[in-house]
């Protein structure tokens, strides 16, 4: 029996409507495409059409009685619209491609879940943000975002595609246990250390004492019977025998919340970042994390983050940007606690 035209899935403004209940039923237990209205009818996003099409599971008219359209029609009408149309599509047909669950989200995202999932009801297990290689984001827009999901217990990820059209994903997170350490371990490091001169422009130190030996020293670089230290070493020492030290640097910050919470940090220069910081407490250990001090407000292109990213995942390390958190006072603003955001290569 051949089918009526009227019963094809048809456009409608922004959206393709599946009229046939058969049809419908199929495609939303078969795949959890679409979102069913009354009457049996499922709405299906554009960007599910042009896959369904491509695919040759739909045939799309124009209109309720309408010719078909083909793919490149469908496709058109999607780029015509305000929005990173292809960037979004070739992101989520890998996506679905791999049998993740895609829905579509706000903010131009998507949200997945796990192969198998059907039905409208199953919990996400990620929220999935596209951007162009060329888009900008700042280290803190993308922390609000993992603190927000975070209390949905989801995921955060952004899929990132580039001028060939291959798609890159990041898994985004606040690293948090990885990078709390033991709070009892500074005076250890700097017991006995005494600084017998400060470098005329405040960039580092030669000191005495402390555990140099053949592990080496726990902070400082042993040359002879002294250690060299650098700017935050020094400032290190000189707090912790009641000196002033500058308070509005974040770099130093950082390094002090680190070394605080148990860690041996050391310059990260070799790897294009402030630090390298270490788990263990001699130098025989390897370094875990690169970490970056950031201005949380700095627009940086996603090129930019790759090129950190890829390298921590070639050497193995974690890359984390970090930066201090600005609280609101009575007498203006005061800087808090130190914020971390971890950024790594993922395949969901």
């Amino acid at each position: 029996m051949q089918r009526c035209a009227a019963m094809d899935p048809y456009l409608k403004g922004s959206k393709v409507l599946v009229t046939d209940e058969a049809e419908s039923s199929t495609l939303q237990n078969k795949g959890s495409f679409g979102r069913p209205v009354r009457g049996g009818e499922l709405h299906l996003d554009l960007l599910e059409a042009v896959y369904l099409a491509e695919n040759d599971r739909i045939e799309v008219r124009e209109g309720r009685r309408g010719g078909v359209l083909s793919w490149t029609d469908l496709m058109k009408r999607g780029i015509s619209e305000p929005g990173h149309f292809l960037g979004r599509y070739v992101v989520y047909r890998d996506l679905r491609n791999r049998g993740l669950v895609v829905r579509i989200g706000g903010e131009g995202g998507f949200l997945i879940y796990p192969r198998g999932t059907k039905g409208l009801k199953a919990k996400p297990s990620g929220w999935i943000y596209v951007h162009s290689e060329d888009d900008k984001v700042t280290i803190g827009a993308l922390h609000n975002k993992v603190d927000e999901n975070d209390g949905m217990r989801i995921e955060t990820l952004a899929a990132i595609f580039d001028s060939d059209w291959d798609v890159t994903f990041y898994n985004i997170r606040i690293p948090g246990i990885a990078l709390e350490g033991k709070e009892d371990s500074v005076s250890e490091r700097i017991d006995g250390i005494e600084m017998e001169l400060i470098l005329p422009d405040g960039s580092g130190a030669i000191a005495k004492g402390g555990a140099v030996g053949n592990t080496g020293p726990l902070i400082g670089s042993p040359v002879k019977d002294v250690l060299l230290l650098s700017r935050e070493e020094t400032m290190l020492l000189r707090e912790r025998h009641g000196e002033g030290v500058d308070e509005t640097d974040p770099r130093w910050m950082v390094y002090r919340d680190l070394v605080s919470k148990g860690h041996r940090v050391r310059s990260g220069l070799k790897y294009g970042c402030h630090f390298r910081v270490y788990a263990g407490k001699t130098p025989a250990d390897h370094s875990t994390h690169l970490v970056q001090c950031s201005d949380p407000k700095r627009k940086v292109s996603w090129e930019e983050l790759s090129r950190s990213i890829r390298l921590c995942h070639s050497v193995r390390k974690r890359m984390i940007y970090a930066f201090p958190e600005k609280e609101s006072t009575e007498g203006g603003e005061k800087v808090g606690g130190i914020s971390y955001l971890e950024l790594e290569w993922t395949r969901p």
